[in-house]
């Protein structure tokens, strides 16, 4: 993860924070600083377990979420789409996105199915599109009541 993918995880951290201040909320995001902070053990059935370490649990995958709140099972996942200089032979490599699905992030996204799951767009962070998601997704996450896994 590069340094401005870090500026971008830490831009939308802050906005959480500032929603938690702003509507009373007490949201605890962990944001991933490839240190495995929000790592998560995940197994084909969807058992999830949070993570300690570096090494997954015997027969389970690890996934580490851009940013997670484990609490109420919310993950948000910041997304690169392929540029000309990614191009899509790199999204057929499955790195990068294009407008077709990306089978890397589609399995990942399969083993967060009993998450609550936002992805946020590069291209979205110039505007404030991303803002006004965020803001509803954390709305209806407050206003539903937790759901042990």
């Amino acid at each position: 993860m590069g340094e401005k993918d870090l500026e971008s995880l830490h831009k939308i951290y802050r906005e959480i924070q500032s929603l938690n201040k702003k509507y009373f909320w007490y949201f605890t995001f962990k944001v991933d600083d490839g240190s495995y902070e929000t790592r998560i053990d995940v197994n084909d059935n969807g058992d999830t377990f949070l993570g300690n370490g570096r090494l997954p649990l015997i027969g389970y995958s690890m996934f580490c979420p851009d940013l997670m709140e484990w609490n109420r099972k919310l993950i948000i996942e910041f997304e690169e789409e392929a540029g000309k200089s990614t191009g899509y032979f790199h999204a057929k490599a499955h790195k990068g996105h294009t407008e077709y699905t990306n089978t890397r992030d589609t399995r990942r996204d399969n083993h967060y199915r009993k998450f609550t799951l936002l992805k946020i767009w590069k291209k979205d962070l110039k505007s404030d599109i991303w803002k006004r998601k965020l803001q509803s997704f954390l709305w209806l996450a407050w206003s539903y009541p937790v759901t042990p896994l």
